[in-house]
């Protein structure tokens, strides 16, 4: 390292130590903060996969993380890691209306408020207002979601906030800030009618709950296509997302990606491949691409001149180690030489005074 550093200039090692501290805090939220634009989905096992980057599109140097949602249609059973499921308390769907809760007339200005029970944890539960159906929203109930009073606000020109994730033991609560009378019901409104079927004909599709608890029994191979290189990851949920979970990393060169995820889902063992491409998620693009007026050199290249300018500067060590050692033997061959000069000019002398 204190070789890299001498061979690059000062401004150079001030931009790196930049880049490292907007990279740790980049780090620090990924976590918490996703843009996802392009996901390939994948069905098996009676589960949905998403797959593809946290953040996209992607650059590199830049941390993003391997990013894996798993889901499956709601029919009324908490679906567990070990492929168990309980049946709910409740008789229907998370759709059905009024299948979980519904309030009285709420006036304007007044509240109505729902306990969060464990027994929904895993489970997306749509609401509406049975009065106004075009204020509605979406409650995700999983461990990792907030606790304490969460406040939704029903507005005229909507709800705030809409989608909410909430831990059991929480308390929802609903105010009123319209000035006609609403409600607040549980399920999609007229019935669990598609909201995608202008005819309101029924259907039979379930709203899809995510699958928690699969960070032990999954992890992921993720391969640098063009360069073979590969390492597995573990994955770990991903705060905010029922049934999402992440292997965060910092992709370091640009291409196509690959990611393999291997190990069990409920009882159905998983080995499926998904690669970056046009059709599917995105690849990995250079930095360049964001540079602008001027294009600066990677990480990854400056560490190959730093590598190659060592091999010189080895290299030039290692000839005038070589140059050292002649050099001494040449000393070494010259001494020789008039000590045995001076011996012989000795002997030579006192034969002649003999």
């Amino acid at each position: 390292m204190e070789v890299f550093e001498m061979l690059i200039p000062h401004t150079w090692r001030g931009l790196f130590r930049s880049m490292r501290v907007a990279a740790l805090a980049a780090l620090l939220t990924l976590t918490t903060t996703s843009y996802v634009f392009a996901h390939e989905g994948r069905k098996i096992h009676g589960y949905e996969l998403d797959v593809g980057f946290l953040n996209e599109p992607v650059y590199e140097g830049q941390p993003n993380a391997v990013y894996l949602s798993v889901a499956r249609a709601d029919t009324g059973h908490h679906e567990k890691a070990d492929g168990s499921s309980v049946h709910q308390h409740h008789d229907h769907s998370m759709a059905a209306h009024a299948a979980i809760f519904t309030s009285a007339p709420i006036e304007p200005g007044a509240t109505f408020k729902w306990d969060v029970s464990e027994d929904y944890v895993g489970q997306v539960i749509p609401w509406h207002s049975h009065l106004e159906p075009n204020l509605a929203g979406m409650l995700q109930v999983m461990v990792m979601g907030e606790v304490g009073q969460i406040d939704i606000a029903l507005q005229k020109d909507g709800v705030r906030p809409i989608d909410v994730q909430v831990a059991p033991g929480a308390v929802v609560v609903w105010t009123n800030g319209t000035d006609v009378l609403q409600t607040v019901t549980s399920g999609v409104h007229d019935g669990g009618l598609s909201h995608g079927d202008r005819q309101g004909e029924p259907t039979n599709d379930h709203p899809h709950v995510g699958v928690e608890g699969l960070s032990a029994s999954l992890a992921v191979d993720v391969t640098h296509v063009e360069s073979g290189v590969q390492t597995r990851m573990s994955l770990q949920p991903h705060p905010g997302k029922a049934g999402g979970y992440v292997a965060p990393f910092v992709p370091t060169v640009p291409g196509r990606y690959q990611f393999r995820f291997v190990g069990m889902i409920g009882e159905h063992k998983v080995d499926e491949v998904f690669t970056s491409g046009p059709t599917t998620f995105d690849d990995v693009q250079s930095q360049s691409a964001l540079q602008f007026p001027v294009t600066l050199p990677a990480v990854r290249e400056l560490a190959s001149v730093s590598k190659a300018s060592q091999l010189e500067v080895r290299d030039a060590s290692d000839v005038a180690s070589r140059s050292f050692i002649v050099g001494f033997a040449g000393l070494l061959f010259g001494v020789t030489g008039l000590v045995v000069g001076t011996i012989a000019l000795t002997v030579t002398m006192r034969g002649r005074r003999a």
